[in-house]
């Protein structure tokens, strides 16, 4: 399965308005239309664990490899976008990683990972561990009805949090 990167013409290419780094390595952007976007090298090194940017291979071989049962991360569209710095990024929705690392992780709990990709299977549990860590409370929040920004600041781990910390990798982790 391929996924389409035909190149977009200058004038549909959506413009990020602004730009960071999510686990140390992940390069995420906020688009003028508010959608989130992770670049795909960055979600790459996110997947192995690499820090250096020297990231071998690409994302859509690794989700080519996938189960059928997620070919729709496979087969979803890249979107080629202008990076505040004028330059131009290949990415996808920030979900599609989340689905991504969902994919792994499931496939590292019922065995059917491939023995050469249990690092990124662990690094996937990581990445999730961690959204999880943050998430948990924004979904109390809103099924309380609750505001907590004009109150208190959040707790757990925060976007800052997350831009600081170090490459999630399978060393040390116990399944």
């Amino acid at each position: 399965m391929k996924n389409d990167t035909k190149p977009q013409t200058q004038v549909n290419r959506p413009r990020a308005v602004a730009s960071g780094t999510i686990f140390g390595n992940v390069d995420c952007y906020v688009l003028e239309d508010g959608s989130t976007v992770l670049s795909q090298r960055g979600m790459l090194r996110g997947l192995r664990g690499e820090i250096d940017g020297h990231e071998r291979g690409d994302l859509g071989q690794y989700l080519a490899r996938l189960p059928e049962k997620y070919s729709a991360i496979a087969t979803a569209t890249n979107l080629e976008f202008i990076r505040p710095d004028g330059g131009v990024a290949i990415g996808r929705p920030s979900h599609d990683f989340v689905a991504m690392c969902r994919a792994y992780a499931e496939m590292l709990t019922d065995g059917s990972i491939h023995k050469a990709r249990l690092p990124m299977a662990r690094n996937a549990v990581a990445i999730l561990s961690k959204l999880a860590e943050r998430g948990i409370d924004e979904i109390v929040y809103e099924a309380a009805n609750y505001h907590p920004r004009a109150v208190l600041a959040p707790q757990g781990p925060t976007a800052a949090d997350l831009a600081t910390a170090p490459a999630p990798t399978a060393a040390g982790f116990e399944p």
